[in-house]
């Protein structure tokens, strides 16, 4: 039984900024990505993580996962801050942290079966077996995902529909003693029908297995279908913070208010009786952010003192959500 109240995956003040060149002789800019983000997931559970283009959703994931290193803050999996360790431990360590990237039709080698797919992190991680134990491993967890490994294990990915591939790439995150999966917009690419039975094949898996999600994409429905929590980001920081029935039924931050009056409402009737609030201007550039809250030369609420200091994320009286907003 997995203990849901301990936390698997934590960070503290976590920031990268990368350093934009300009145009000679002017020095390099800096474009914080990721400002100041402290989240903790807990095993067994589902952490959304929302916001527009631009927001820092895609970095922070590749924060997680490892493949960046941050500038800043600390990233502790099962409370071990991996920041401060060597790169062979590093990578130890890393290894029970996976991701499920966005479209099927490029995560899978084409020149690679299925069953060599699948088994690939067992041959990196553990090739202390024997290869017919990995094989066993690898159609073990294919039968889990809904594929038949006597059909599906000898056969190449251009074989597959998009949905069997992502099943592919869900079964190779699984394989080996995973703690932590990164989903990056896992169903952005397949059809409506397909989406359900992947997020469910999703919450079934995890429900079985008590592995933790992070799960990032742009569509509110798909999110509130499976996350327990949801962060909304906004040019590199958290701007709301909560459960997830409690920030789409009851959003506090302007910006979560939008998105969510943004989302589709899959009822034609109510869909063309609603008028949802639109965000007035574009994102601003992250090389050159507003003063104080990043959201208020597009909020209606915007005063003074929001362009003279950066709201702090803080529980607010008598709210589940922790929010960023001076007026909230």
């Amino acid at each position: 039984m997995t203990d849901r109240t301990v936390p698997v995956l934590r960070t503290e003040a976590l920031r990268k900024t990368f350093h934009v060149p300009q145009p000679w002789p002017r020095p390099l800019r800096p474009l914080h990505a990721v400002n100041g983000v402290s989240l903790t997931l807990p095993a067994g559970r589902t952490l959304g993580i929302v916001g527009e283009s631009g927001c820092g959703k895609s970095t922070l994931s590749r924060l997680l996962a490892g493949t960046l290193n941050p500038t800043a803050g600390s990233i502790e999996l099962d409370g071990t801050d991996i920041t401060t360790l060597s790169g062979a431990e590093r990578n130890r360590r890393l290894r029970d942290v996976q991701m499920v990237f966005q479209s099927p039709y490029t995560a899978l080698d084409p020149r690679m079966r299925v069953g060599r797919t699948v088994r690939e992190p067992l041959d990196v991680h553990a090739r202390q077996l024997p290869k017919a134990e990995r094989d066993a491993r690898a159609a073990s967890m294919l039968k889990r995902v809904g594929l038949d490994p006597a059909v599906y294990f000898t056969r190449f990915p251009h074989e597959l529909s998009g949905g069997q591939r992502q099943r592919v790439g869900i079964a190779r995150a699984l394989v080996h003693r995973t703690r932590v999966v990164i989903c990056d917009e896992p169903v952005s690419a397949l059809d409506v029908s397909v989406q359900a039975q992947v997020v469910n094949l999703l919450r079934e898996l995890q429900d079985e297995l008590g592995v933790a999600y992070i799960f990032v994409s742009h569509d509110l429905a798909v999110v509130g279908a499976i996350a327990h929590e949801i962060a909304v980001m906004y040019l590199g920081r958290v701007v709301e913070f909560g459960p997830a029935r409690d920030v789409l039924l009851s959003p506090r931050h302007p910006y979560a208010q939008v998105l969510v009056e943004s989302a589709n409402i899959p009822d034609p009737t109510l869909e063309k009786s609603r008028a949802p609030r639109l965000l007035a201007g574009e994102l601003p550039s992250p090389l050159n952010p507003p003063s104080g809250c990043a959201f208020r030369t597009r909020c209606w609420r915007a005063t003074q003192l929001c362009a003279e200091s950066v709201p702090p994320l803080l529980p607010r009286s008598g709210l589940a959500q922790r929010v960023a907003c001076h007026h909230a």
